[in-house]
């Protein structure tokens, strides 16, 4: 029996429980608080070191990364395929991948502590804030953590984050091509790596810009909302109103946002 170590709205659990639902892979759910400290405590560090999620165990493996979780799941069971059958599409695959882990991933972490979670935070007390902070073990995302808090929109790291999510929503407009999905005509493991991203970018209304209209992403969102693997790992499991609590908080600084984007 798999068991996974994660929280309903971290995308790289995300990314991992589609892939499970896809494959219908029975597993265990071992649901974390960030809030109460779940990801810093000695039992789960010694699980994954980094204090992040997701965690997948099976038997006596333990697998951290969510990418690398992935391939392993479809690699244990190939009965429905997540892999495109033709090179250039595994290729293609794989690039969307690494892309999702390298690029985008920190890119919304900063975009998302500068809006999202930031009024959360200010909200605290010194001394309240300063134990936020310390439950991120990982020095230079602390660091990193705090400054995005302070300095909000503000921040020198939201421009260039800005601009990865930019160029990751005009290349799924662009290499959608005549393909429906990011990797040929067949759901992926792109597609999966992709979902949590722009399932948080819909939320905060930036699929589309000023000006910028992107109606091949917007058809594959279609029919990625379309699959009963989202209603199952999204839809069903975010609680009623957190959507739009999202969108309210992100709506009073869209003007910059985009202004930013547009930069």
């Amino acid at each position: 029996m798999f068991k996974l170590y994660h929280f309903v709205l971290a995308t790289c659990g995300i990314k991992v429980r589609l892939v499970l639902a896809e494959k219908s892979i029975a597993y265990e759910e071992y649901l974390l608080e960030p809030e109460a400290g779940d990801l810093s405590t000695p039992e789960y560090l010694e699980l994954n070191p980094a204090g992040v999620v997701p965690t997948l165990v099976h038997e006596d493996l333990v697998l951290t990364e969510s990418s690398v979780i992935m391939n392993y799941l479809e690699d244990f069971d190939s009965r429905v395929s997540l892999r495109p059958e033709s090179a250039v599409d595994r290729a293609k695959m794989n690039m969307w991948m690494k892309l999702a882990d390298e690029v985008y991933l920190p890119a919304l972490g900063v975009l998302s502590y500068a809006t999202i979670l930031r009024p959360k935070f200010l909200a605290l007390n010194n001394d309240a804030l300063e134990q936020e902070y310390i439950k991120t073990s990982d020095l230079k995302r602390r660091a990193m953590k705090r400054e995005l808090i302070e300095n909000g929109l503000d921040s020198d790291s939201v421009l260039p984050a800005l601009r990865s999510i930019s160029g990751m929503l005009n290349r799924i407009e662009d290499e959608l091509g005549e393909s429906e999905f990011l990797a040929g005509d067949n759901y992926s493991l792109a597609d999966s790596a992709l979902t949590p991203f722009v399932y948080r970018l819909s939320l905060m209304s930036l699929l589309e810009q000023p000006e910028i209209v992107r109606p091949k992403l917007l058809a594959w969102w279609d029919r990625v909302q379309g699959r009963p693997s989202f209603d199952s790992v999204i839809r069903s499991r975010i609680e009623p109103g957190i959507e739009a609590m999202v969108a309210a908080v992100v709506a009073r600084d869209l003007d910059v946002i985009h202004a930013k984007m547009l930069n």
